[in-house]
């Protein structure tokens, strides 16, 4: 069952309350789903980043690594939204200044309490700088 979906965004504790050492799971993910089906968090001891995309919840590890976790896992912070009534636009950018560009007006004309679903294609992608984990 799905929670009222007006533009409503959903957030599980407060980023202070990590900084503060509070990384005990509140909320199961089943729970959050009732709430969203995109958006972004931590785990349980900040084991990982919570990423959500079409209701299904991912988990980014240090290594770089990315699976899919089941309901029964929990999370002390997260943030998520219903996408159904997104506002679809496309843009085509050749650089990350040309897309920070392009952006900058649709954020104003929303609001930064909004969420954005970015797509994109790549014909190349160029590391900068040593992130330490993986390689291009």
């Amino acid at each position: 069952m799905r929670e009222n979906m007006n533009a409503s965004l959903f957030q599980v504790s407060l980023l202070q309350a990590l900084a503060l050492g509070d990384y005990d799971g509140k909320v199961s993910l089943e729970e959050l789903k009732r709430h969203g089906d995109i958006g972004v968090g931590t785990f349980d001891g900040l084991d990982g980043e919570m990423i959500m995309l079409d209701g299904v919840v991912y988990r980014a590890a240090g290594d770089g690594s990315v699976s899919e976790m089941g309901d029964d896992a929990t999370t002390p912070f997260a943030c998520v939204t219903f996408a159904d009534d997104a506002i679809v636009e496309m843009i085509s950018v050749m650089s990350l200044d040309d897309f920070v560009a392009r952006m900058h007006p649709i954020i104003e004309r929303e609001g930064i309490n909004s969420a954005y679903f970015i797509k994109v294609s790549l014909e190349e992608l160029k590391r900068h700088g040593d992130i330490g984990v993986g390689t291009f």
